[in-house]
């Protein structure tokens, strides 16, 4: 996808924000994160989407986001014991890439889409970089390489803690506003149902809501202190 063609998708997002969101501060994200499994207590994987943009002005860099908080219904499990991990340190990875985890301990991946905010010809303003998502005791390792030249590595280590992940970005320089620092534009990630020896890496809450669906929520926290939130809602159906 060419950097034109990605800033289409992102200015065309629709906006959908949570209560607790000033709407003085405007929306800066969309999204959604909803499970492949719609059976209750079934094996699951997940596809999560977000656009980031500046609600002052969609064709300018984003703000910078510093942490992102899943939280899943009560019954949703990731078991991180069901799979191989992987357990190179973060010096490993920067150094090695995917290739420093075993490859059974891959359980998804995807592409973000990063904005510099360069207006330089010298400096690309957008990259697209690839994710590879390794499991590991009670985390959730990424590692995303650039497709430039030269490439460019980033390691995150997304905490498993009960219902909730939290995931503490990695930061690298770009140019103001509103940040000196590079921006997210587009998130596309994706885990499927994985078992392991009749052992499953995820499993949906153990019961279907009267509505019909669960509710996954984001809360995105940003340089500048602001933190939105977004409910996305994965359809469920039925009894285990």
């Amino acid at each position: 996808m060419t950097g034109a063609s990605i800033l289409t998708v992102v200015l065309l997002a629709a906006a959908a924000v949570a209560p607790g969101a000033s709407a003085a501060e405007g929306v800066r994200q969309s999204g959604t994160f909803t499970w492949t499994s719609a059976r209750p207590g079934a094996p699951t994987g997940y596809a999560m989407a977000v656009d980031f943009y500046d609600p002052a002005d969609p064709a300018a860099k984003p703000h910078t986001l510093k942490t992102l908080i899943v939280r899943f219904p009560n019954g949703a499990v990731v078991d991180t014991g069901a799979l191989p991990q992987c357990k190179a340190t973060d010096a490993e990875l920067y150094l090695e890439g995917p290739k420093a985890c075993p490859a059974d301990s891959r359980v998804g991946g995807g592409t973000i889409v990063t904005d510099t905010g360069s207006t330089m010809s010298s400096i690309p303003r957008y990259a697209v970089n690839d994710v590879t998502q390794f499991n590991n005791q009670d985390e959730v390792i990424g590692v995303a390489v650039s497709e430039t030249d030269p490439p460019v590595t980033a390691v995150s280590r997304s905490k498993l803690e009960g219902e909730t992940s939290t995931t503490e970005i990695p930061i690298f320089p770009g140019s103001p506003p509103p940040e000196p620092f590079t921006a997210f534009r587009r998130m596309r990630l994706s885990v499927p149902a994985i078992v392991r020896d009749g052992r499953a890496y995820g499993l949906t809450p153990p019961t279907c809501p009267p509505q019909r669906y669960w509710t996954i929520a984001m809360t995105f926290v940003y340089y500048d202190g602001v933190s939105q939130s977004i409910e996305s809602h994965s359809p469920c159906r039925g009894r285990p």
